[in-house]
């Protein structure tokens, strides 16, 4: 094996043309990579609920994700109805509109002397302020139209358009955002208070965060970390070093995602820092111990083999823990946590064999400076860990363990989040929209209950109609918007005067009148609440619902509502985003905490297996679950929650922390071999004079870099960069002051025997 590597790497035309073999097989997913805004990626594809959602949408009409809401201190004076139709009239314009409902368009019934009849909602605008008031009135008292088309204050007015899906535009959903924002723009500008909101403007917004963290913060990062290395070892070939295997890791990593399908979420969009600034530690591992080959007189040959001697397995062993990091979650139900698992982890993989395959390339140019930055003050520090360690170890036990309490204490405060609109910040557009629209139309948070009668046409007989309205009715009491076609029923009572009772009460129809409002309402008005033939209806909830207890305490009302309300036969579901988030926010705990079990155990009998010592393979486990405790107990204390956006960085802080502290036990167990009967102090000495450098170079440069996601305008990278620096200063006293710890208590269990045999 060693004659074959030495056959590849003695030979740099070999290692380029293996490189560009890689990119040449990777090339093509370039052009196959997908973003994605939406929050499709956060839901498991399986599961009854998913099941019944897809049912759901299949059977029954959903209202429109877009929303343009015209806002006014009163919506109902002639000036802003004035306004408002001129919106309506320009929106239905538009290429991207196929129509829109809103006042102006809705055909309502109405009871006429000729009989009861369909008819415009509003025929003219009106032309004083008398109508517009008696207008109001009506409306306003409407329960069909307060609520959805207009709120319940009368200071804005709803716009739902329907979207043209036949025009043939690329990226249409971004196209078809764009082109209503500029409208709601054009129409501010003539000073009409205008707003878009919707699921849609979240995932376009989403995906230009994401694109501008690629497109800015990621050069951005790349020169922080080129800079970190000229700093450190003042060699240029250093920098050109890093520059090819970062680029070239990243192209790789972004070609293996097109052709695994592997689409860039909000998530999966941080792995191009991941893999630069991650990378970056391999680089410097190489390039300190080849710099040190060259500072004790050795030939650049001699220096390359010494390094590939000493670094070469813990490279390896590094790469393949901290892909393992990522891997773990790779059995995720979730696909955006399996997605990021799966291009990390190999992006890893990649930067290996990309870094390994270029350092003959490179290091054999030009002739590295033999001191480097660090040396002023790597000495002190040097002398503080192992006096720490060999005069101080009880008390450095207690700092630590103090250190780890208060951690895990703030880990008890820990919340668990998914809230979508939680990775902006409070000051961003599309925040600021959201929330308008929940204070002027109540809760944003959208439930269905759907009854399922199990006969063919039961929703119609008159004692399922009663029923159903009573708990209707009943729900209306605890939600802040409850609709369903008990509204239209009651609507149509009222208007022929059968009943005084507009908004509540008993639903008692003649069987003529049940054939009546089939005839009038049919499925253009009952379309989102009947099935086509009759067996289910369903019931739409609108709340403010805040975390995952929430809505499992909305699904158990609703539940106990149903049994008092309705029969047992029939089948009551609840479904909806926030029942499908609450899933996924209840799963993450559980699968962060089997992830990290699974990585833990599978990295230590890896670890095991390569030191041939169940021991020192513990070991290495040991100091590297200190900074996932400490990253938790700090998200606790300062309440950034766990969600998908941060799920995966306990994984990836476990990764990171393995990797140095692998180089610093093999640096150990090396010197230990060649200090036989040396005591402890200066085996670690000896250990640390060469790994520090290396230990601080990689910490600091992964800080810096990591410290450039502060600079986004995304709240998740934001979070996510904090936590990263969190997780690797944590890492850094690990493997300063623990990992020492626990060799000096190995060690002394090794040598005790020996003494005893001498």
């Amino acid at each position: 094996m060693k004659r074959k590597l030495r056959a590849v790497f003695d030979h740099p035309s070999r290692c380029i043309l293996l490189v560009a073999l890689l990119l040449l097989i990777l090339a093509p997913g370039l052009f196959r990579l997908q973003i994605d805004g939406t929050t499709r990626s956060m839901y498991p594809g399986e599961g009854k609920v998913f099941d019944w959602q897809r049912e759901f949408s299949a059977n029954f009409a959903t209202d429109t994700s877009l929303v343009l809401v015209v806002r006014a201190e009163n919506i109902f004076d002639p000036k802003a109805m004035k306004d408002l139709r001129q919106v309506a009239f320009e929106l239905e314009n538009l290429e991207v509109v196929k129509k829109a409902q809103h006042l102006f368009s809705i055909q309502y019934p109405k009871q006429y002397p000729g009989g009861f009849r369909l008819s415009p909602l509003i025929e003219e605008v009106p032309g004083s302020e008398n109508e517009a008031e008696s207008l109001r009135k009506e409306i306003l008292s409407n329960p069909l139209l307060r609520g959805s088309l207009v709120n319940e204050a009368g200071t804005a007015a709803a716009l739902y358009p329907t979207l043209n899906t036949d025009l043939d535009v690329p990226n249409f959903r971004s196209h078809v955002v764009e082109t209503l924002e500029a409208f709601s723009a054009s129409a501010r500008e003539r000073g009409i208070e205008v707003y878009l909101a919707g699921g849609p403007v979240i995932a376009n917004a989403v995906i230009g965060h994401i694109w501008h963290d690629l497109l800015v913060l990621g050069p951005v990062a790349l020169i922080a970390v080129l800079a970190m290395i000229l700093l450190f070892f003042r060699w240029k070939v250093a920098v050109i070093f890093n520059l090819f295997t970062g680029s070239l890791s990243i192209a790789a990593t972004f070609g293996f995602m097109g052709l695994a399908g592997i689409e860039i979420t909000s998530l999966v969009s941080i792995i191009m820092m991941l893999v630069l600034i991650i990378g970056c530690t391999e680089d410097i591992h190489i390039l300190s111990e080849y710099v040190l080959g060259i500072r004790e007189g050795m030939t650049k040959a001699d220096a390359l083999h010494s390094m590939r001697k000493t670094v070469l397995s813990a490279l390896f062993l590094t790469s393949i823990s901290t892909a393992l990091g990522f891997y773990v979650s790779a059995i995720s139900p979730v696909p955006a946590l399996r997605d990021f698992a799966l291009a990390c982890g190999t992006g890893i993989l990649l930067n290996f064999a990309i870094t390994i395959l270029l350092t003959p390339v490179f290091l054999r140019l030009g002739n590295p400076r033999t001191s480097t930055q660090a040396s002023t003050f790597s000495k002190p520090l040097l002398n503080f860990c192992v006096g720490a360690v060999s005069r101080y170890a009880t008390l450095s036990m207690l700092v630590v363990a103090a250190f780890g309490g208060i951690a895990i204490w703030g880990l008890t405060t820990i919340s668990v989040d998914n809230n979508f609109l939680n990775f902006f910040t409070k000051d961003s557009p599309v925040r600021q929209s959201h929330d308008q629209l929940e204070e002027d139309f109540g809760g944003g948070a959208s439930l269905v209950v759907t009854i399922d009668t199990q006969k063919r046409q039961e929703v119609w007989k008159q004692e399922t109609i009663l029923r159903i309205g009573k708990f209707q009715d009943r729900l209306d009491t605890s939600f802040e918007h409850v609709s369903g076609f008990a509204n239209y029923l009651r609507e149509y009572l009222y208007q022929t005067g059968s009943t005084s009772q507009r908004e509540s009460g008993e639903l008692s129809l003649n069987p003529d009148q049940v054939e009546t409002c089939r005839a009038i309402f049919g499925n253009r008005f009952l379309g989102k609440y009947l099935d086509y033939d009759g067996s289910r209806t369903a019931i739409w909830i609108r709340s403010s619902l805040n975390g995952s207890s929430d809505v499992w305490q909305a699904e158990e009302s609703i539940t106990r509502l149903a049994t008092e309300f309705l029969p047992p036969e029939w089948e009551i579901r609840v479904i909806g985003e926030p029942i499908a988030t609450a899933i996924v926010t209840d799963s993450i705990t559980s699968e962060l905490i089997s992830s990290l079990f699974l990585l833990t155990a599978v990295v230590s009998v890896i670890l095991i297996f390569y030191f041939r010592s169940w021991k020192l393979g513990l070991l290495a486990i040991i100091p590297n679950l200190f900074p996932v405790v400490v990253t938790f107990g700090f998200m606790g204390w300062v309440g950034i929650p766990i969600g998908t956006g941060t799920f995966a960085v306990a994984m990836a802080a476990f990764g990171i922390a393995v990797d140095d502290t692998i180089h610093l036990i093999v640096r150990f167990s090396h010197e230990a071999d060649q200090k036989l009967n040396q005591p402890f102090d200066r085996i670690l000495r000896s250990a640390l004079e060469k790994e520090l450098f290396p230990l601080l170079a990689t910490s600091t440069t992964l800080i810096v870099g990591f410290a450039i996601l502060s600079l986004s305008d995304f709240q998740v990278h934001r979070e996510t960069g904090l936590l990263f620096i969190i997780a690797i200063t944590a890492a850094l006293l690990a493997d300063l002051f623990i990992t020492p710890l626990v060799l000096k208590g190995i060690h002394s269990g090794q040598s005790e025997p020996n003494q005893e045999r001498v």
